[in-house]
């Protein structure tokens, strides 16, 4: 009787040292898990000629006005690459923020790829892909996306929104629509995301990309630069 008594109280023990070296684990493996991206992003700055910051958060006071800088709480940039590309300033960053609080935390990752060129004068725009109940939902309780009349596959493809829609209709013209119509169709870019502000642009996929894929993202980044140009 005894014994059982004992056994009774060391199992609740062994369960919740399991528990604690579950979680010891886990945060064991992440740490070095972002030790070994940061070497990666470090490497790739190096590739590229870029100069290397393990975490600069003031980028979000310069574009706190964009809509991915003022979403949540807690926002932080860190392994932040910066460089030039004949006179365009580029920065790349792993990008994160918090949403709720307690059990209902979340914290939100993406790779960023921003392009400040003096040849830009853009309106504050940003552009995503669309969800079509959501959006449909969205917009009975007043959720903006600007339509086309006269592109109907660009309207059905991006979610399109602007603090002054009679700027943002001016510099999404038919080249500009075309373009992003062309780019909705490839699955890969299912999550892409897009907005702009003065001589700054920042494209991301909603999620963080490896070190490996810079080169891709910057790309992009830059193909949607000269389309405005």
């Amino acid at each position: 009787m005894i014994l059982m008594l004992a056994n009774d109280s060391i199992f609740p023990l062994i369960f919740f040292g399991f528990i604690i070296l579950i979680v010891a684990v886990v945060v064991v493996v992440a740490y070095f898990n972002e030790k070994k991206r940061a070497q990666a992003w470090e490497d790739t700055a190096g590739r590229l000629g870029f100069s290397y910051f393990k975490k600069e958060d003031s980028i979000l006071g310069r574009l706190g006005a964009m809509k991915i800088f003022s979403k949540g709480h807690s926002q932080h940039a860190k392994n932040v690459l910066k460089g030039d590309a004949g006179g365009i300033e580029v920065m790349l960053c792993d990008y994160q923020y918090t949403t709720g609080s307690g059990k209902n935390r979340t914290t939100h990752h993406s790779t960023l790829c921003m392009l400040s060129s003096q040849s830009l004068s853009l309106p504050h725009c940003f552009l995503r892909r669309q969800y079509k109940f959501f959006d449909f939902l969205g917009k009975l309780f007043g959720g903006q996306d600007i339509d086309f009349d006269e592109d109907p596959k660009f309207s059905e493809l991006w979610v399109l929104q602007g603090e002054n829609e009679s700027d943002v209709r001016g510099v999404f013209n038919q080249q500009v629509r075309e373009y992003f119509s062309d780019l909705g169709e490839s699955k890969s870019n299912a999550s892409f995301q897009f907005e702009a502000q003065g001589e700054t642009l920042v494209v991301y996929k909603g999620k963080r990309i490896k070190p490996a894929e810079a080169e891709q993202l910057m790309s992009q980044a830059f193909d949607v630069l000269n389309i405005f140009g």
